[in-house]
């Protein structure tokens, strides 16, 4: 399912992160979702919590959803999470970052542990007390910025860790790779460049991972 907006700039436009925020049962998506995606999500039973404001316009408002939801945490700049998403989440603990694109800066392993392209996050990970890892974004494109994250560039089909491209495309893949090795973190890239797409999501029936039998892809053009 191709997801591409005019209502957030043209680098962000067709970013799924910017209008949806993973759950571990559903989504929460911004009220101005376009309607393509909202229809594959409710083909497939998907839940939806509808946010309260739209993704709009440039920052702060393209961040309301850009949220990190995994291992018992909600990880954002709380100054701008939508009060949807918050209340939707309101189970886990909430740790603030001043990073507002949490989401493009953060990927979740098995382990509990993340990998974020944000030196920021990954301090305050560590003082919170949570296993995190620091990878350069230099190397990741993204139209009009000089390099992209890279959260944004992937996403878990089930157990496989899904990037847009080839993690040489990183100063530090290679470190990337043998740390995924160790994590026992099974990965395949889609082609060689490494774009940020605003990450990739995949959802299957009832909002749950697994196989990919009826697996639902949302990302963008590119």
């Amino acid at each position: 399912v191709l997801l591409q907006s005019a209502d957030v700039y043209d680098a962000l436009s067709g970013h799924p992160d910017v209008f949806l925020c993973r759950l571990p049962h559903g989504v929460v998506a911004a009220p101005n979702t376009p309607v393509n995606v909202l229809e594959a999500l409710a083909r497939h039973a998907v839940p939806v919590v509808a946010g309260n404001l739209p993704a709009r316009g440039r920052y702060p408002a393209t961040a309301r959803y850009n949220a990190v939801v995994a291992h018992g945490l909600l990880i954002h700049n709380l100054r701008y999470t939508d009060e949807a998403l918050a209340h939707a989440a309101r189970q886990f603990k909430f740790l603030h970052v001043n990073q507002v694109y949490s989401a493009c800066n953060l990927i979740s392993l098995p382990d509990g542990s993340f990998i974020s392209s944000d030196q920021g996050i990954v301090n305050c990970l560590t003082r919170f007390g949570v296993e995190s890892h620091y990878v350069e974004p230099q190397g990741i494109t993204l139209p009009g910025f000089h390099h992209g994250f890279l959260g944004g560039c992937a996403g878990w089909m089930g157990n496989l860790l899904v990037f847009t491209g080839n993690l040489s495309c990183l100063a530090g893949g290679d470190r990337l790779a043998d740390l995924l090795r160790t994590k026992n973190v099974e990965w395949i890239s889609l082609s060689e460049e490494l774009h940020d797409v605003g990450g990739l999501m995949f959802f299957q029936q009832n909002g749950s991972l697994g196989a990919s039998n009826s697996i639902v892809p949302i990302g963008c053009k590119g």
